[in-house]
């Protein structure tokens, strides 16, 4: 175990921080992995259960991304709990130090229960299917970023920026870019605008937390919220469904697609349909290019997600509202079968690194 001073620059503003809750004499244990700048801590101490201490910069800090800021993290829980959705309580706060006070929920992830045993996928799948259908009728949080000016819907370049100048083996220039993102303009343009809501952005189950103890949409909590957008409704589906790390067997996304469709007209199911895929092959189009990028930033694990991106993107391609981006990828020379091997030396050359 470590104490304060381990885990705390400031090692006198968290202990004043955690004896103003009455936590005294605290040892911690670290929690998990974040990508982000913010950890999180286990506190074991006389008379603390289940409390989490989560230690990122102030608010007012540069490096605090706008996504990981205390302050939304506070405003969000408050809401989605609102809303009937299972996530952290905040217990206490301080922007100005990036403290916070919050609900632990345990060790074990969605995917690691299903691995015990712990719940069936199907279920599992299909409890998580609800929770995004329930935050899709959520459209009452103000202060969200626009997916549609997010630097996640800009992300539908990097296919071309990144993936396709190795495949290709040449370089690419803006005018090959914007003639691909005018593809896609039109893709999205063909096809009445999605509904818009809050949206947690990162659903997946790596996200998701098993709660012991509690039966059915319950035993299921949620985390990293805190970069939620106002986007598309059908995106968090999205996202459970077609995560390159995990594919999903048909027949259980198929139950928790009517999970999430359960109330929808015929209209509104085609148009589900055609939103589904617009959505599915840009998330697994931008992966690709993204995969790559974080190869050449040194993380060179995402490259074996690779093939698996590859075969949803090319499963993709059979809707028919994605024909006109087909055929231009078809024309550009893509191939939809045969994974790309990333020597990130020799690769560099073609890109822009």
């Amino acid at each position: 175990m470590l104490n304060s001073t381990a885990i705390a620059k400031d090692m006198g503003a968290l202990d004043a921080f955690l004896q103003a809750q009455g936590i005294k004499n605290a040892q911690f244990t670290p929690v998990g992995e974040d990508m982000a700048p913010r950890r999180y801590y286990r506190i074991h101490a006389d008379g603390v259960e289940k409390k989490l201490i989560c230690i990122g910069p102030p608010d007012d800090d540069p490096a605090a991304h706008i996504g990981h800021l205390v302050r939304n993290t506070v405003r969000l829980s408050d809401a989605l709990i609102a809303h009937g959705i299972r996530v952290p309580r905040v217990y206490a706060s301080d922007p100005a130090q990036g403290f916070a006070l919050v609900e632990d929920f345990g060790d074990m992830r969605m995917d690691q229960a299903i691995a015990a045993g712990k719940i069936s996928a199907e279920d599992a799948y299909n409890y998580a299917a609800e929770i995004a259908r329930k935050l899709a009728a959520i459209n009452d949080i103000s202060g969200l970023n626009d997916y549609y000016a997010s630097h996640v819907h800009a992300g539908r370049s990097k296919l071309v920026q990144w993936y396709l100048p190795i495949l290709l083996q040449r370089k690419v220039d803006a005018n090959f870019v914007d003639e691909y993102i005018d593809i896609w303009d039109a893709v999205e343009a063909a096809v009445e605008k999605p509904r818009e809501c809050f949206s947690h952005i990162d659903f997946h189950l790596m996200n998701l937390m098993y709660l012991d103890g509690h039966e059915g949409v319950e035993c299921i909590g949620v985390l990293d919220y805190q970069g939620a957008m106002r986007a598309p409704y059908v995106y968090d589906l999205v996202n459970l469904l077609d995560d390159a790390r995990r594919i999903v067997p048909d027949h259980i996304k198929c139950s928790a697609i009517d999970a999430f469709t359960i109330n929808m007209n015929a209209k509104e199911l085609m148009l589900f349909n055609a939103h589904y895929a617009i959505l599915s092959a840009q998330f697994h189009s931008r992966c690709l290019g993204q995969f790559i990028e974080l190869a050449f930033m040194g993380k060179g694990q995402y490259l074996q997600y690779l093939p698996s991106l590859l075969k949803q993107f090319k499963a993709d391609m059979q809707a028919p509202v994605l024909a006109p981006l087909k055929a231009w990828l078809d024309a550009q020379g893509m191939d939809f079968d045969t994974p790309l091997h990333v020597d990130v030396d020799a690769a560099a050359k073609w890109l822009k690194v």
